[in-house]
């Protein structure tokens, strides 16, 4: 029988450059057990078990000592974040952090709303700057209170210090005036529709004199849309609605996968109604036909795809010349609040470290995206993609070892996410195998006996196990 052992990856849209990577795999017996002893530790994941054995990575450093082989090493690395999780409250209380770190909850509340089994999961960010982790614990109730999405998104795009923070909202601030003046000397007294005017004059204003230099995908840093006048839909609904939010109006941010934009909410004197805009879109208020405003913003959406769940329906929304079509379409707008605005710039780093295969960095986008949005569907399929992608890259490497602490990790937080399964199957074949043809059946049968804990009576582990590696057992 033919076992498919092709990988399962997600893909993500190819637009950046991939740094190439490759580490050597060499460990013999006494090591290949320490490394399992801390690959399956159960269902805890690989935060649970740096959580409870803080010295479990030492332990197997001490048998490296014994064997002279290179140590299986924590695949999470020191670079950038630690999972820890699940924790009890109490354990939570005792995980120590310095002054550059953060540490982020994802709570029950927050992975019951995705429909899964909820549980505890801790990410302990490190060397996180300090303006960045304020922000983030401002935003434990899913409201700003001492920060507002301005600087929240300055902080989350990586502005360092407070000085340019504070420069920042300064150029924010004058806009804000001379909008202001723009206004006022343009009053009609009486005016009805008052908050209509003033939004269709933000919006003007911005387009004539902040959004200057056209469109750039990449352009989601609003200090980046002051300095140079490019943009894309995140970095322009931010600056709107801060600009809005400052002169009074009801502003909040519009999420389809894919693409952000606003939505501004007032009282007239027949009740309250809402108008929707696409920041990006200089000419919207010329569009006064719905159907074309929303084929402009799904024209927007398909050459801004971020999503790794949705990139070809998103784009397939450019052909769409249906109206009834483009209803349903315009159904998958998603309100969100200010904080969960912020979440997109997360969950876009998160999609471009993924590219470059930078995956502590894209894990750590994305769980500080589901921290703000915990509701966020596409963040959440972006870590599960970081994970699986980051595991066969591992196995790719021959780190097999490293691919199925990954995989356990994956599967304790999603157990529905069909391709860690399968890439087990597959991650455990191949490590079964690359063992049996180096000699070393005793060790296969280790992996294999571990394996069957997962992939119970998985017949092409068994068929494997049987041909190739019984037969090199007899053969000492």
């Amino acid at each position: 029988m033919e076992t498919n052992t092709t990988l399962v990856s997600r893909k993500i849209p190819a637009t950046c450059s991939v740094r190439g990577r490759g580490v050597g795999y060499a460990i013999q017996a006494a090591a290949i057990r320490a490394a399992l002893t801390l690959t399956f530790a159960g269902l805890l994941g690989l935060g649970a078990l740096i959580a409870s054995s803080p010295n479990a990575w030492s332990a197997a450093q001490a048998v490296e000592q014994t064997v002279k082989v290179p140590v299986v090493e924590n695949p999470l690395g020191d670079r950038h974040l630690t999972f820890l999780g699940p924790l009890t409250e109490e354990q939570a209380k005792n995980v120590k952090t310095a002054g550059d770190t953060c540490l982020i909850r994802l709570n029950r509340r927050m992975l019951a709303g995705h429909g899964r089994s909820p549980r505890d999961f801790y990410m302990l960010a490190k060397r996180v700057n300090p303006l960045e982790g304020e922000m983030l614990a401002d935003a434990l109730d899913g409201e700003w209170n001492t920060c507002d999405q301005f600087r929240a998104a300055l902080l989350a795009e990586g502005t360092r210090t407070p000085q340019m923070v504070a420069d920042y909202e300064g150029r924010l601030d004058r806009i804000v005036r001379e909008i202001e003046n723009r206004v006022a000397a343009n009053a009609a007294p009486g005016d009805e529709d008052a908050a209509a005017s003033l939004t269709k004059t933000i919006f003007q204003y911005l387009h004539e004199n902040v959004f200057t230099a056209g469109y750039n995908i990449d352009c989601t840093d609003p200090a980046g849309v002051l300095e140079t006048g490019e943009y894309n839909c995140v970095s322009a609904t931010v600056i709107f609605n801060s600009v809005a939010e400052r002169l009074g109006l009801d502003a909040c941010g519009l999420e389809m996968p894919g693409h952000a934009l606003s939505r501004v909410k007032y009282a007239t004197p027949t009740g309250f109604e809402s108008m929707d805009l696409e920041t990006t879109c200089p000419n919207w208020f010329s569009l006064g036909d719905s159907t074309a405003r929303r084929a402009a913003t799904l024209s927007k959406t398909a050459s801004a795809a971020r999503s790794i769940d949705d990139v070809q329906a998103v784009r397939a929304a450019n052909t769409v010349e249906d109206v009834a079509q483009l209803t349903d379409l315009s159904k998958k707008l998603r309100e969100i609040t200010p904080v969960q605005l912020i979440a997109t710039i997360y969950y876009n780093q998160g999609v471009d470290y993924l590219n470059r295969k930078d995956y502590p960095q894209a894990a750590a986008a994305n769980l500080k995206a589901l921290y703000l949005d915990p509701q966020s569907e596409t963040a959440w399929g972006n870590l599960m993609a970081t994970i699986n992608n980051w595991s066969i890259d591992c196995a790719t490497a021959g780190r097999f070892d490293m691919a199925a602490i990954l995989l356990d990790y994956g599967v304790s937080m999603d157990e529905t996410y069909d391709k860690f399964r399968i890439n087990q199957r597959h991650i455990y074949y191949h490590w079964i195998r690359s063992l049996a043809r180096e000699g070393r059946a005793e060790d296969a049968m280790l992996v294999y006996k571990h394996a069957g804990q997962r992939l119970p009576d998985d017949p092409s582990l068994k068929e494997l196990v049987e041909k190739e590696v019984v037969p090199a057992s007899n053969d000492r």
